[in-house]
């Protein structure tokens, strides 16, 4: 996606064309109000979430979803938040679902299929609160990516960015049952995620950051699957119960 050489997708729009994601979903926004251990997972999401989202809720704030293909997010924020919703992606599959999702459930949208570094330029600087799930560790420059989704906040603005913890067993658990799914990932610890927010979100900022902690919650069936004013929240995914930091979640969906 990105023209610098430096910056490689290592996923590639056939992935994503293909991938189950972008293939077949059952059109049910994300709810926290469902059962189960994943359930419990999407509880706390939606209490991080407003918290993030409480300046933001009504009126007329928009919120962008990068790498929207199939997103069951756009439904919810609408809903919930009463956000004006808009999504991009570069799989036309995922477009599409997306749209049809937004459709299905009375959300009025605009699905943009773009890749993020060669957006139409009115997008830049135009939304409140710019989300991404799972997107920025298919990317080899990661503060690079980061600061390419930025672009498209105004001043005052929210980033919400999630990645999967693919350190330690989860990690080696990948590679040994799906080694071509975890080559398309770069592994990014969260020490080094810190490092990208503080440098790309630095105090002063007129955007701003949620937190950049992780509470680890258990989605090890979403990394086996079919695989910043300025402001940033990044965080990561485990199997692990138990240890949670103060402001990031994590979750999968």
């Amino acid at each position: 996606m990105d023209s610098n050489n430096k910056n490689q997708d290592k996923a590639g729009k056939i992935y994503w064309n293909s991938t189950e994601r972008n293939q077949e979903i059952d059109m049910r926004p994300f709810s926290p109000n469902r059962g189960g251990i994943r359930g419990f997972g999407k509880t706390v999401w939606h209490k991080a979430f407003r918290t993030a989202l409480a300046e933001f809720a009504g009126g007329d704030k928009k919120l962008l979803e990068l790498g929207c293909g199939g997103s069951a997010f756009l439904p919810y924020f609408s809903r919930e938040f009463g956000l004006q919703v808009d999504g991009m992606d570069y799989s036309e599959r995922g477009c599409e679902l997306a749209r049809l999702m937004c459709q299905v459930n009375g959300v009025n949208t605009q699905i943009v299929c773009s890749d993020f570094f060669h957006a139409p330029p009115e997008m830049l600087g135009a939304y409140d609160v710019v989300a991404s799930f799972g997107v920025v560790e298919h990317f080899t420059d990661t503060e690079k990516t980061l600061a390419q989704f930025a672009k498209f906040l105004r001043p005052g603005g929210l980033m919400i960015t999630t990645v999967p913890n693919l350190d330690g067993l989860v990690g080696l658990a990948q590679r040994a049952l799906a080694s071509d799914i975890f080559g398309k990932h770069v592994v990014i610890h969260l020490r080094e995620a810190r490092r990208h927010n503080e440098r790309l979100f630095p105090p002063g900022s007129r955007k701003r950051r949620f937190g950049d902690s992780a509470m680890w919650l258990p989605v090890i069936h979403q990394l086996w699957g079919s695989q910043p004013g300025r402001r940033s929240a990044v965080t990561k995914k485990s199997r692990s119960l138990g240890a949670k930091g103060s402001h990031g979640f994590g979750l999968g969906y």
